[in-house]
């Protein structure tokens, strides 16, 4: 906060600071959580890397900002990700009111240049599950599995393991969620209907950062195994899965694997390909698709719906 006064020259009295101590909190909370802890991540790798370097970094030289773009491209880091970090690097100089060098021309022109270096390369994307799949998937859960130490779990252990995958698998994929929504679930986001449906809501999101939420229906199968799970004494601010993102990709790639599912490309996002693929190839419209998925745009839409969208010429060959 005391840095936006220094930058308009003003002086804030005493009585002032609680007003601005009030703007500056605004200011903090303008980002999600985890948007400024990425922002500080990336902040402080170019730091790491620039300083010992003899170079400045506020304000950093037009040239030394590609130069450190060029060092992340030969560790092997994907464009979307060196973006992300000279993106960085633009957001604290706006913060701190300095001309921002990635505004440069030069700077443009190397992220230019290494977007069409990098056009052959086509981003992987996340593996989505056929019907057929998930219901492989579901088959397999109750059955014992040999855990890390070479033990084969109990059936009891088995059965309260599967009641937890089929209910994340379930609500992933049906309700289009992400693995940090799928790990922010509550038992309070959860209603069921008198037909047996329910709906979700999803609190805040990727896409929704001013926290507005989002509902979005899901299937009777989804609930039952929801509330399959539901502790009788579960609160309403109580976490459905009690598990980590990481966690649960681990657990997707887990069940896939058990189901005879090579997992090479399944992970968290997995879910939502498949909810994408799985509507559009039951003839969804597109504005459902974007819909249930929360996406902000139709881009993604079509990028997850391609090779559906493609098989729809077999029939007139």
């Amino acid at each position: 906060m005391r840095e936006i006064a220094r930058q308009e020259n003003l002086s804030i009295s005493v009585d002032l600071l609680p007003l601005a101590e009030g703007v500056g909190r605004s200011i903090e909370d303008s980002r999600s959580a985890n948007t400024s802890r990425a922002l500080r991540t990336r902040w402080a790798s170019f730091c790491n890397w620039a300083e010992p370097r003899g170079f400045s970094t506020l304000p950093a030289e037009p040239f030394v900002v590609s130069l450190y773009a060029e060092a992340l491209d030969r560790d092997g880091k994907s464009l979307a990700t060196i973006l992300a970090y000279v993106s960085a690097i633009a957001t604290v100089h706006k913060d701190r009111g300095l001309d921002n060098p990635c505004e440069n021309h030069g700077v443009r022109e190397y992220i230019a240049g290494k977007r069409r270096q990098r056009a052959p390369r086509r981003q992987r994307q996340a593996s989505a599950l056929s019907d057929d799949d998930r219901h492989a998937v579901l088959v397999s859960l109750y059955r014992r599995r040999r855990g890390r130490g070479g033990h084969i779990e109990t059936q009891e252990h088995a059965d309260s393991r599967a009641k937890v995958d089929e209910a994340l698998l379930l609500s992933m994929t049906q309700a289009g969620l992400r693995r940090s929504e799928a790990s922010a679930l509550t038992w309070g986001d959860i209603s069921e209907y008198r037909d047996g449906t329910g709906r979700i809501l999803i609190a805040s999101g990727k896409t929704d950062q001013t926290g507005k939420g989002a509902v979005v229906a899901v299937k009777r199968d989804c609930i039952r195994a929801l509330l399959s799970i539901k502790p009788p004494d579960a609160t309403p601010d109580e976490t459905v899965f009690r598990l980590s993102g990481a966690q649960i990709s681990r657990r997707l790639k887990a069940m896939c694997a058990a189901a005879g599912i090579d997992t090479d490309r399944i992970s968290g996002h997995t879910p939502r390909v498949s909810l994408a693929r799985g509507m559009s190839e039951k003839g969804a419209p597109t504005h459902l698709i974007q819909r249930q998925g929360r996406w902000s745009s139709t881009s993604m839409v079509v990028s997850y719906t391609r090779e559906a969208a493609a098989a729809e010429t077999l029939g007139w060959l």
